[in-house]
């Protein structure tokens, strides 16, 4: 596997994800963070597909460590480290992160840096955790061990979602923590399907002939009705 090629794949997985996760982040900005801000910025942001879409009419900036990705950026973009934050106490309204504390060595560290540079309020707005995954059949659950493999592999932590409120505690912060509970129905499961077994088959050291057989079997249970997944997805809030 070329280097483009994983990541060209990670740039659809950040879009597919911000998609996804869509209708549970207007809910969260519009009961949880549904103040006036004028200024954001995303740690961790990627190519930006949720900071155009929050920092849209206000001063909106994202923090990446890969410079390929700033650059497809239509807000303002600084190379840097979460860690190390490069801006003044309470430069922003908003400090906010999506899919990415999972990424991090030292999460509370991060926390405590967003903390730092916020002026309102910190969010992590979306973390996986793929150890509270729901398959069914239960033969898929062998796809959700080698997602949570590969994560770990790349130096990520599958299980980042339940550990939020500790993470907050660490950086001496009082969060607000929840889930949200979406569950995709087959229309959704099939609109995303080969995109979803792209990612697995450049990100999991599964057997070719073991996935071209579980890749076969749940595109059956999908159309039959029968696949059943669920991938708890929380968030942690807490305000200055």
């Amino acid at each position: 596997m070329s280097e483009q090629i994983r990541k060209d794949e990670f740039r659809k997985l950040l879009a597919r994800q911000a998609k996804l996760i869509k209708p549970a982040r207007d809910w969260l900005l519009s009961t949880k963070l549904n103040f006036p801000f004028s200024s954001v910025l995303e740690v961790g942001c990627g190519c930006g597909d949720v900071l155009h879409e929050l920092g849209e009419d206000k001063w909106s900036v994202g923090l990446d460590i890969e410079l390929e990705l700033l650059k497809e950026l239509k807000a303002e973009g600084v190379l840097g480290d979460g860690h190390f934050l490069p801006f003044q106490n309470g430069s922003f309204d908003l400090v906010y992160c999506h899919f990415s504390i999972m990424w991090f060595s030292d999460p509370a560290a991060v926390i405590r840096e967003m903390a730092r540079v916020a002026k309102k309020s910190i969010c992590c707005m979306a973390e996986y955790d793929y150890g509270a995954r729901l398959d069914f059949p239960d033969e898929f659950g062998y796809i959700r061990d080698k997602l949570a493999e590969g994560i770990i592999s790349d130096g990520g932590d599958p299980y980042a979602g339940r550990k939020l409120n500790q993470y907050f505690k660490e950086a001496n912060l009082e969060a607000d923590v929840g889930a949200y509970c979406h569950v995709m129905d087959s229309q959704q499961l099939l609109a995303g399907f080969e995109d979803e077994w792209s990612f697995i088959q450049e990100f999991t050291d599964m057997d070719p002939g073991k996935m071209d057989d579980l890749k076969k079997s749940e595109f059956e249970s999908i159309s039959s009705g029968t696949r059943f997944l669920f991938t708890p997805v929380f968030y942690a809030i807490a305000r200055k």
